[in-house]
């Protein structure tokens, strides 16, 4: 049908107003703005030496969050702001994320050949730093010609920056390391079904290999056969060996390309400090200083590769540029090669630079801000003197801590992270943002594990992400229980028993959902998802608990669920019979999650038992809250009808109404159900008033509402009565935020 438009002259709703009524009652349950921690919550920062992980009084902190009412719920499109959150903290179990670094596997009859994505800090080394040795342009000609080279070179002469450096000649930006131990004669076969059976590998890849074992025996006809794979995927293999290497065969002659000789050790030390310091007259005032020029001499003399040439380099730039000390930096050439990540960490120079580190690794991608005040509270709990410190100085004055000793910049150079300009999502709508992240994707997780498995700090850093858990942000709640979750890998019983068992018994909701977000970590690594299972099951049989049941019922929906989905649904299930508050919240975010995982294949089957529990008296109230709280809390970004307009925003379930007719019929029946059966009816009227306020904003998504308004109150007088009276509510003159076009459609259709 077409919905009937406003008349004319009436002004269209203030896109994202506030509901006009019952909006006192939006955002003051669970999850919405008021579940956070009030600003005055006491604190472990007043006592920085504080090491317990878990607050023994949860009635000090988020007193409002105690317990989920039936009178309210989440401000609109809370649940699909939890979802875009937990996106973001994904990377932590998969370890992919665009752009980044990432493991893939080429598949191939029944074994899998690894490929690691090139570590960007490498790519941009040579990006930036690499010198073009003699007859550079000669060797760029003879590489172009091929698919496949094999590039043989002495140890130390730079074969893996050469050969990085002739890729990205070819037009090659996405690179993979390939498992040195790989079978050849098997990789053109992998490739091949890694490209016809949808691609781990992107198209116009560019592989590495140093080959060993059994790989380093090199036959033509395997080349050959690389060749074809390699054409039809339009990638490029690059083999970097040396003298020692046997050649199978002559027909190999055709892909070996001899590297010239190595570039001065002295360029490439001047070119990675131009790189570093941004300006060539910096290096060459730097090296002509009569205080280093003798001990800079002996250094490179003692300098016996390319990588050690880049590495003097960047030990040079990491000195004070006051004060370089020659003896430090040859002592820690000795000891370390570029990208050594233990001895990187250990190099860090102050608790302060340590402490912003690991706060990098538990919120990796969020905001700058974010991070650095989580690294200031890390600091204080480490070394709490500092915060009082008193120096001398000159003259007989002291002062306190100097808070501008590093620049930012300095900070992530030594980190070896990046800041990008991007925008974040927040309750009032997307916003700029600076967000920080380690230019390696491995390095959150190994950073977790050096300080774990390295030093002996478990209670300050299970009391420190403890307290970042009654931040208000729920990108950082949830990156902060997926940093949990990641320690709870290296030591599954000591995370379970100093933390999550206490939390998944609380009676603050953030913390229940702390622990389900935290424990989907190791319900996805098949070493643990049994004992995940175990646990799991304790707390769903604990009747006399609903709070380790609500803990129960979330952990299937965010983490269990997507091993086996049948038994998170049977288990949701038989909670929902005369379930407590707290469950039925739980199981309609658990809904909630499973939709925003796979909205087509779950949506159908969510909505038909919610129509089933309306027919078991013992599940009733239970079906019309947790529908209510699936219906409020999921919005969606769909493509607007009228082009040029920027993406609308939808109730989720009547996008997936509007795009499936068989959807559309089981949606009508549950909010006849729902508005019929009077229980929590000013809920209802309040997702309703939610839903109108959406529609006012698109034409198609009016048309769509106004369709599924005609058939709930064609089913039901009761539902009628009550979506006429929404309407008279929409434009009376208390409505401070009018929605014209809204009340004009709904009035039309019921009065059809």
């Amino acid at each position: 049908m077409s919905t009937p438009q406003a008349p004319a002259g009436q002004a269209p709703a203030t896109p994202g107003a506030p509901a006009p009524q019952g909006a006192a009652a939006l955002g003051t349950g669970p999850g919405g703005p008021a579940s956070a921690a009030p600003a005055d919550t006491p604190s472990a920062d007043s006592d920085p030496k504080a090491a317990d992980p878990s607050p023994s009084d949860d009635s000090q902190s988020g007193e409002d969050q105690a317990s989920e009412p039936k009178t309210t719920l989440n401000e609109p499109g809370q649940g699909a702001a939890r979802q875009e959150a937990l996106r973001n903290a994904q990377h932590f179990i998969d370890g992919d994320v665009v752009g980044r670094d990432k493991f893939v596997f080429l598949v191939g009859g029944k074994k899998q050949a690894a490929a690691r994505r090139l570590s960007p800090l490498l790519y941009e080394r040579v990006q930036q730093a690499f010198v073009d040795p003699e007859g550079w342009d000669e060797l760029r000609e003879q590489f172009g010609k091929r698919r496949t080279v094999i590039l043989r070179g002495i140890p130390g002469q730079g074969r893996t920056a050469m050969a990085v450096r002739l890729l990205m000649s070819a037009s090659t930006e996405v690179m993979y390391n390939l498992d040195p131990r790989i079978d050849l004669n098997r990789l053109a076969e992998q490739i091949e079904q890694d490209q016809h059976s949808g691609g781990a590998v992107e198209l116009g890849a560019g592989f590495l290999l140093r080959p060993t074992g059994r790989a380093a025996v090199l036959h033509g006809r395997t080349l050959r056969d690389l060749d074809d794979a390699l054409t039809e995927a339009d990638a490029r293999l690059v083999l970097t060996v040396g003298p020692d290497v046997r050649l199978g065969d002559d027909d190999l002659i055709e892909y070996l390309v001899e590297l010239p000789p190595a570039p001065k050790y002295q360029r490439i030390v001047e070119r990675h400090l131009e790189w570093r310091l941004g300006s060539e007259r910096a290096v060459q005032e730097l090296l002509a200083r009569q205080d280093l020029r003798p001990g800079l001499d002996d250094l490179l003399g003692e300098i016996a590769s390319c990588d050690g040439a880049a590495n003097l380099a960047y030990l040079i730039n990491e000195e004070p540029t006051d004060a370089i000390n020659l003896t430090r930096v040859r002592e820690r050439l000795t000891r370390r090669s570029l990208d050594a990540f233990d001895t990187w960490f250990e190099d860090l120079r102050d608790v302060d630079v340590r402490s912003f580190a690991i706060a990098l690794a538990a919120l990796d991608g969020l905001p700058y801000e974010d991070v650095a005040r989580a690294a200031e509270k890390l600091r204080q709990r480490l070394d709490p003197p500092a915060q009082t410190r008193i120096v001398s100085v000159d003259a007989g004055q002291q002062v306190g801590r100097d808070h501008f000793r590093m620049p930012r910049r300095q900070v992530l150079e030594l980190l070896r992270a990046t800041v990008v300009q991007t925008e974040v999502q927040r309750p009032y709508g997307r916003v700029p943002s600076q967000t920080v992240a380690y230019k390696d994707r491995s390095y959150p997780r190994d950073v977790l594990s050096l300080v774990w498995h390295g030093y002996q700090i478990h209670d300050h850093l299970l009391a420190w992400l403890s307290d970042l858990m009654k931040e208000l942000s729920e990108p950082v709640r949830m990156q902060v229980a997926t940093t949990l979750g990641v320690l709870s890998t290296f030591s599954f019983h000591h995370l379970l028993t100093a933390v999550l068992a206490n939390w998944a018994g609380s009676e603050e909701l953030f913390k229940r959902d702390a622990v389900a977000y935290a424990l989907r970590v190791p319900a996805a690594d098949e070493r643990l998802r049994a004992s995940v299972t175990y646990v799991v099951n304790q707390w769903f049989g604990a009747e006399d608990e609903p709070a380790l049941q609500a803990t129960a019922a979330r952990v299937h929906g965010v983490g269990l669920a997507s091993a086996d989905p049948e038994a998170s649904l049977a288990a949701l299930d038989r909670l929902a019979r005369d379930a407590d508050p707290k469950v039925e919240f739980a199981i309609g975010a658990s809904f909630i999650d499973m939709l925003m995982a796979d909205a087509p294949r779950f949506a159908p089957t969510i909505l038909s038992t919610l129509l089933q529990w309306f027919d078991d008296p013992e599940r009733t109230d239970t079906a019309r809250l947790v529908f209510l709280i699936v219906a409020n809390d999921l919005l969606t970004e769909r493509a607007p009808s009228d082009a040029g307009v920027e993406p609308v925003t939808w109730p989720t379930l009547l996008g997936l109404a509007h795009d499936s007719s068989g959807l559309r019929d089981l949606l009508v029946r549950t909010w006849s159900r729902v508005l019929h059966e009077g229980s929590y009816f000013d809920l209802a009227e309040i997702v309703v008033d939610s839903w109108a306020r959406h529609a006012e904003s698109d034409r198609e998504l009016l048309e769509t509402f106004a369709r599924m308004v005609r058939a709930v109150g064609a089913s039901d007088p009761r539902a009628r009565a009550i979506l006429r009276r929404c309407a008279a509510r929409w434009h009376s003159d208390d409505n401070l935020f009018p929605i014209p076009k809204t009340v004009y459609a709904v009035e039309t259709v019921l009065a059809g």
